[in-house]
C-alpha cells in the first residue's frame, strides 16, 4: 500500500490566486502546499530517509494551488496565440507563390520581424561606451555589441549535455580522460515519478489533464505537412536562398582566406607542448539530465532526502588547481575574439578531490602513459 509523505503548511497569501472550485470542500489555507518528498513505490525500495516536506514552503509563497491556477490562465493565452500562428502558417504556405506562399513561411509574416530588425540595427550602430554595459566593461566595450556564446556547469540549463564546459574539453592523450563528476553515484531511478495522493483532482472537479488527453485526433488532411505547392514556389525560393548563402560564403572565403589560414596555425590540434591535464573535475553538479523542465531527470541520487522535489538548481564548478595541468577547450568556429571566464577564488586549498595525494603536475603521468 502506498503511503503519502509530506505536510500541508502555511496560509494563503493571496486569495485571488486560488482556483474557484465549485464542488470541493478543500480548505486552501490549511492545504496550501500539496507536494511531498516521496510516495512509496515497489521499484525503488532502496532509498535514504525522506524529509516530510519540501524546503522553502514559506507562508508568503503562493503555494501549489495558486501556481497551478495562474499557470492555467497564462496557458490559455499562449494556446490562443499558437492557434492563430498555426492558422496563419497553413493559410500562407498553401497560397500561390506570387502571393507569398510556399515553404518555408516568408519572414514578412513574423509579427516581430520589424522590431527584431530594428533591435539588430541599433545594436550594430550603438556606441557601446555610452551604455551601462559599456561602462561596466569599459576596457572592452565591444562585448556589449558582439554576439557571444557560452558554456557552464550551473544547473539547470538548456541542452545540458552540449552546453557544459565538459562538452568542450579536449580528451587527454593516452587514456582519453575528460573532466567529469568525481565519484558520482548512479541515480536510483530514471522513470517518471508516481502521482502524489495529495495532488489528485478533488472528487467532483474537472480533470484538465484528462480533458486535454481525450480531445479527438486532428484529421489527417490538416495534420499533413504540405511539402509542395501548385507552382513549386517554395522550392524556387529555397533554391534562391541557398544560392545566396553560397555566394556569401565564397565572398567570405576570398576575403578572409589568408587570415583564416593564419589562425588555423594557432590551433592545438597539431604538435604542441600544451597537453590536456588529468587533474580537472566537476564538483557540485547533480547527476542526470537537468534542464529545468518537467521532463528533467535530475538529482535522484541515493543521498537525496527529497527525491520527488525535481530539484535542478546547482552551482557546479569545473575545478582545478596547481597540479591539474592544462584545461584545453575546443571552441569551434572561433578564429579570434575575447574569452571570458567566471573564476571562483574562494574555494579552499586542497578542495580538489581529483588531485588529492598528488605531488607533481598530472601526478607524473606522461603523454605516452596516459594514466
Amino acid at each position: 500500500a502506498r503511503r503519502e509523505a509530506g505536510a500541508f503548511v502555511g496560509g494563503a497569501s493571496n486569495a485571488n490566486l486560488l482556483p474557484k472550485f465549485k464542488n470541493t470542500t478543500i480548505n486552501f489555507g490549511e492545504k496550501k502546499y500539496n507536494a511531498a518528498c516521496w510516495t512509496e513505490r515497489i521499484d525503488v525500495p532502496d532509498h535514504d530517509v525522506q524529509y516530510p516536506k519540501y524546503g522553502g514552503q514559506a507562508s508568503w509563497h503562493p503555494g501549489n494551488w495558486g501556481h497551478q491556477s495562474s499557470a492555467r490562465k497564462i496557458s490559455l493565452v499562449f494556446l490562443r496565440a499558437l492557434h492563430e500562428a498555426l492558422t496563419l502558417w497553413e493559410e500562407k504556405t498553401t497560397a500561390p507563390e506570387d502571393e507569398g506562399g510556399g515553404l518555408p513561411l516568408d519572414g514578412r509574416y513574423w509579427h516581430l520581424r520589424e522590431g527584431e530588425e530594428e533591435i539588430r540595427r541599433k545594436l550594430r550602430n550603438a556606441k557601446a561606451n555610452q551604455t551601462q554595459c559599456g561602462q561596466l566593461f569599459s576596457m572592452v566595450p565591444r562585448l556589449c555589441t558582439t554576439p557571444m556564446r557560452g558554456a557552464g556547469e550551473w544547473a539547470p540549463r538548456r541542452d545540458p549535455d552540449r552546453s557544459s564546459i565538459r562538452s568542450l574539453a579536449k580528451p587527454a592523450p593516452g587514456n582519453g580522460y575528460v573532466p567529469g563528476m568525481l565519484g558520482s553515484l548512479e541515480q536510483l531511478y530514471v522513470t517518471r515519478d508516481v502521482m502524489i495522493p495529495g495532488q489528485r483532482v478533488p472528487l467532483g472537479e474537472v480533470d484538465v489533464a484528462m480533458v486535454a488527453r481525450s480531445l479527438p485526433p486532428m484529421s489527417r488532411s490538416r495534420r499533413r505537412l504540405l511539402l509542395s505547392t501548385p507552382n513549386g514556389g517554395h522550392h524556387s525560393r529555397r533554391a534562391e536562398r541557398s544560392m545566396s548563402a553560397t555566394n556569401n560564403t565564397r565572398s567570405q572565403e576570398e576575403r578572409f582566406g589568408s587570415a583564416r589560414s593564419y589562425y588555423e596555425r594557432r590551433r592545438l590540434e597539431g604538435e604542441t607542448k600544451i597537453v590536456p591535464g588529468q587533474g580537472w573535475t566537476v564538483q557540485g553538479h547533480p547527476l542526470g539530465f537537468c534542464d529545468g523542465t518537467s521532463n528533467s531527470i535530475c538529482y535522484r541520487e541515493k543521498t537525496n532526502h527529497c527525491l520527488m522535489s525535481g530539484h535542478n538548481d546547482a552551482r557546479g564548478v569545473m575545478k582545478g588547481d596547481g597540479l591539474s595541468g592544462w584545461l584545453v577547450l575546443r571552441l569551434k568556429d572561433v578564429a579570434e575574439g575575447l574569452l571570458l571566464a567566471r573564476m571562483e577564488m574562494y574555494h579552499d586549498y586542497g578542495s580538489n578531490a581529483r588531485t588529492a595525494g598528488w605531488k607533481t603536475v598530472n601526478n607524473n603521468v606522461t603523454e605516452e602513459e596516459g594514466g
